[in-house]
């Protein structure tokens, strides 16, 4: 795992939690940030997983 790939899982990781607790808290909005963790997630695997048309 080079340094952009780890990069990417870290925003991800943090993109999703801050994400999941928008769920809860109304000022963070929840949806739009688990959408693009789980983005970050499948561009950080060069998107080998899901293909650009699923997550869309």
């Amino acid at each position: 795992m080079d340094a952009g790939t780890f990069i990417l899982w870290t925003q991800s990781a943090l993109f999703i939690i801050m994400g999941l607790a928008g769920l809860i808290v109304p000022i963070i909005p929840g949806p739009i940030l688990l959408l693009g963790g789980l983005v970050l997630a499948t561009r950080a695997e060069n998107f080998a997983f899901v293909g650009p048309v699923i997550i869309t």
